[in-house]
């Protein structure tokens, strides 16, 4: 099992020690969370921003953007199982678009096989592959807790010395404020706010930018 600090960053960073490493670990899991299994043996991988953001980079040049996005919203998971179920579906869609092609796309002679739309969005379209369908299911949490947060966050009017501010507490099961801050801020438009995600202590700010 490769363990990391709970951050998507810490997660992303598994993901890239695999490949270095060439290894295949079993499970990748929150440290603080894990619970070890008969036998297994525990790999703490250090969190590297550089790391996560090759990654990343990889996954939208290889993938696309629809991918990589889905890729962000399951690092964001509160899932136990997000971390394995994202590195089982990159594993499988990285090393399998070199080898995938569209038969019958009549564009088959013209394209670039790894710029193909249709070749790229495969891997993420097969949500009843076992490689695929954690994936899903942690990114459609996700989905879910957004839009949870959207309809039901309620604001209170605070005032700070000569500003007014409208302050929300959450705890959404997943760390959601990174993908629901946008919606608010259009709320909002150029009132202050913030946004307190309690759970995973994280708050989104808006003072105008």
């Amino acid at each position: 099992a490769y363990l990391h600090d709970g951050s998507p960053e810490g997660l992303l960073s598994c993901i890239f020690a695999a490949y270095e490493r060439h290894e295949d670990p079993a499970e990748i899991a929150c440290r603080a969370d894990h619970q070890p299994r008969l036998l297994q043996t525990s790999v703490i991988i250090p969190t590297d921003p550089d790391h996560a953001h090759r990654v990343l980079a990889g996954i939208r040049t290889r993938l696309g953007a629809y991918t990589h996005r889905q890729a962000l919203k399951c690092t964001l998971s509160g899932r136990a199982d997000a971390g394995t179920a994202l590195y089982r579906f990159v594993r499988f869609a990285l090393d399998g678009t070199d080898r995938r092609h569209c038969e019958s796309c009549r564009f088959q002679d013209r394209c670039a096989r790894r710029s193909c739309q249709r070749m790229r969005m495969a891997p993420v379209n097969d949500v009843t592959h076992p490689r695929v369908k954690p994936f899903h299911d942690a990114v459609r949490s996700v989905d879910n807790e957004c839009e949870k947060i959207r309809q039901f966050a309620r604001f209170q009017h605070l005032r700070d010395e000569d500003r007014d501010i409208w302050f929300a507490r959450i705890n959404p099961k997943d760390s959601v404020v990174p993908l629901v801050l946008e919606h608010f801020v259009e709320r909002f438009s150029i009132q202050p706010f913030i946004l307190y995600d309690e759970g995973h202590a994280l708050a989104g700010i808006w003072n105008g930018r």
